[in-house]
C-alpha cells in the first residue's frame, strides 16, 4: 500500500522529542519519508521538523538526539537576571546548537553551498529544503505566530525555533536579534499551540497530514505535593496543565485520531534534561512501536475488504 502522506507535524515535548526518531525511522523504512513535502512543529517538535527540512536522514537524526548532552541547554543559568528576562536560564546554548545543525546539514545538499547556521527561512527554501512551518508565543500580541519562507522570509530559522523552545519562566523570554521580523517578546510555542495539527489545512481538513504528539500514562506521579521554592517542579505543572487543556480539546475532533500519532512516554518529564542513555533508547523504541501500530491500523481501515466487513458488522 501506498502511504499518502505529504506533511508531517510535531508536537512540542522537551526532551520527550527523541521519541520522534524512533519514529522517523519507521517512515523512512515505510517509505513515506521521500514524499513528504513539507513539515511543521513546536518547540521540541520544531527540531525534529528543523532535522527533516534539512534533510538529514533517520540514523542521522537519530544519532544527533541521542549523543546530545540535553544538560548544556542548562549550561547557563541566571537567577538575578529572571525579573528583567523573563527566565531561569539564558538560551544561548539552545540557539548555538540549533546553528550548528544547520551549519553541518551541507552534506545533505550541494557541495558548493555554504551554511553558516544564520540562515533565513528564505535561503531553506532556495537551497531546496523542506517547507518548514515552526511556532512561538507572540507575548505584544498575545497570539500564537507562524513562521515560514511565505510570512516571515527574512527571519533567522535558528531564532525563530529558540523562541518557540523558551519555555516560561525556565528559559528567558526571546528577542529577535536584528528585530526580523519584530521586537516583540516571544516565549515557547506550546503555551497557545503546541500540536499545530491544522498547519496545512488550507480549505479543509488535510488527510495528507500526519501527526505526532505524546500521552501520558498512570506512570506519571501528579504534583498534589508542588510547593513554593522549586521552579523545575512548577514550570513542569504549569505546562503540563496548558498542555493537556489543549490535548483534550484537539481530541474531541474526529480528524485528530486518524492522522494522530499518540506515542506513550512512560513516566519521563519534558523536562528531564538529564536523561540516561536507557531512557533515550526507550524513547525511541516507543516513537517506533506507536509509529507502527498506528500505520498497521492505517493499512487496516483503507482496505478495501476491511469497509465492506465493517458494513455488514454494524
Amino acid at each position: 500500500m501506498a502511504y499518502e502522506f505529504k506533511n508531517l507535524v510535531f508536537q512540542g515535548g522537551g526532551v520527550l522529542g527523541i521519541a520522534y526518531s524512533g519514529a522517523i525511522q519507521v517512515l523512512e523504512e515505510q517509505e513515506i519519508l521521500k514524499n513528504v513535502r513539507a513539515v511543521a512543529g513546536t518547540s521540541a517538535g520544531a527540531i525534529s521538523a528543523l532535522a527533516l527540512a534539512l534533510r538529514y536522514n533517520a540514523q542521522q537524526i537519530q544519532e544527533i538526539l541521542v549523543s546530545t548532552n540535553f544538560e548544556e541547554f542548562l549550561a547557563e543559568p541566571r537567577p538575578l537576571e529572571f525579573t528583567k528576562m523573563y527566565g531561569w536560564f539564558r538560551t544561548e546554548p539552545v540557539l548555538n546548537w540549533l546553528k550548528e545543525l544547520i551549519k553541518k546539514c551541507g552534506m545533505n545538499f550541494h557541495p558548493e553551498m555554504d551554511w553558516t547556521g544564520e540562515e533565513t527561512f528564505l535561503q531553506l527554501h532556495e537551497r531546496g529544503a523542506r517547507d518548514l512551518l515552526v511556532y512561538a508565543t507572540d507575548l505584544n500580541t498575545k497570539k500564537a505566530v507562524e513562521f515560514q519562507y511565505k510570512t516571515t522570509p527574512n527571519t533567522m530559522v535558528a531564532e525563530a525555533i529558540c523562541a518557540s523552545m523558551s519555555i516560561p519562566a525556565f528559559f528567558q523570554a526571546f528577542k529577535f536579534s536584528k528585530s526580523e521580523p519584530n521586537d516583540h517578546i516571544y516565549v515557547d510555542g506550546g503555551a497557545l499551540l503546541n500540536y499545530p495539527i491544522m498547519a496545512f489545512d488550507k480549505g479543509g481538513v488535510n488527510d495528507r497530514t500526519l501527526g505526532f504528539k505524546f500521552q501520558k500514562t498512570e506512570l506519571v506521579p501528579m504534583s498534589k505535593d508542588l510547593d513554593f521554592g522549586n521552579i523545575r517542579d512548577w514550570v513542569k505543572s504549569l505546562i503540563d496543565t496548558v498542555a493537556d487543556s489543549q490535548s483534550e480539546m484537539i481530541r474531541r475532533t474526529p480528524e485528530y485520531y486518524r492522522r494522530t500519532v499518540d506515542i506513550d512516554t512512560g513516566s519521563i518529564s519534558f523536562v528531564d534534561f538529564d536523561l540516561k542513555k536507557e531512557e533515550k533508547e526507550f524513547l525511541i523504541e516507543q516513537g517506533i512501536l506507536y509509529t507502527e501500530m498506528f500505520l498497521h491500523k492505517y493499512k487496516r481501515m483503507r482496505n478495501p475488504f476491511y469497509k465492506i466487513l465493517s458494513l455488514f458488522s454494524r
